[in-house]
């Protein structure tokens, strides 16, 4: 098989450990926490309601929920996990700008890692992007346009706007770019730590419990919505080139992000339970 030995010039190795930790934490913690926490609380409750009543263990239903409901976060923690030492791998083997198109031109030759990067910068990137934008846009218009919020044109430029800023901040750059990722993952944490704490510190409230639907359809579901929630880990590979010290501070980045964005993900769901309970 013909091996991808041909590379352009690399590029230089700026990025430090805690540089690369805090890429891998803020490209995994995105709208999904946010928005998607409801559904996935709702199929694991609906699961474990479901379980409840079969097994006769009705009076612990609302136990079963919270521990469903946190053990679906950390199987999809561990199952990132796997995958982001599976790449750490990967990318100490081939510490070269390119990632995943990298390893399966390598794998599978340059026809296979070409479709891959087509398929990334024409639909995959730019679908992702967009959809976090637009999440990014209605938040935004709530402070922005108190009142009525912001409509589906304002939310359009302000999206735009976003991915175009965001955009020339990382043109300018590799140290422009690594600082604003520092800046912008800071103020995710700072944000979500506040909500932890805040809803700790607040009586805490009861709400009626979801609709009892089929158990493995809403558990399968939840699954689903919680690994988009990690997805991201992969793309620290882009950044393999301009690592220091490869050999360490990858597979120490990644494995370090990945379970900080476990024990994160972990605290705002139980400060979410406690404050609305399962039903809310």
């Amino acid at each position: 098989m013909e091996s991808f030995n041909t590379e352009p010039q690399q590029p230089e190795r700026a990025l430090s450990l805690v540089d690369s930790t805090s890429i891998i934490v803020g490209i995994i913690i995105g709208s999904t926490i946010y928005e998607s926490s409801p559904d996935i609380a709702t199929g694991c409750a609906r699961f474990a309601d479901e379980w409840s009543r079969r097994l006769g263990w009705s009076e612990y239903a609302e136990t079963l929920e919270v521990a469903t409901i946190l053990s679906v976060w950390i199987v999809g923690g561990i199952i990132a996990l796997v995958g982001a030492m599976c790449y750490a791998e990967l990318a100490t083997a081939y510490p070269r700008a390119g990632g995943t198109y990298v390893y399966l031109s390598e794998a599978f030759g340059r026809d296979v890692g070409f479709a891959f990067a087509w398929t990334e910068f024409w639909i995959v990137r730019p679908g992702n992007v967009g959809a976090i934008a637009f999440v990014m846009a209605s938040y935004a218009g709530e402070i922005i346009w108190p009142l009525g919020g912001a409509t589906q044109w304002q939310k359009a430029i302000l999206a735009s706007g976003a991915v175009l800023l965001l955009g020339i901040i990382n043109a300018l750059g590799l140290r422009a770019g690594t600082r604003t990722q520092n800046w912008l993952t800071a103020a995710k944490l700072i944000g979500l730590a506040a909500i932890v704490i805040t809803a700790f510190t607040i009586p805490r409230s009861t709400q009626p419990q979801p609709i009892v639907a089929d158990a493995w359809e809403n558990i399968m579901l939840s699954l689903i919505l919680v690994m988009f929630a990690y997805g991201g880990w992969a793309d620290m590979s882009f950044v393999a080139a301009e690592i220091k010290h490869p050999e360490k501070n990858i597979s120490r980045g990644l494995l370090t992000g990945t379970l900080a964005v476990l024990v994160i993900y972990l605290a705002a769901n139980a400060a979410f339970l406690w404050v609305f309970g399962v039903g809310g």
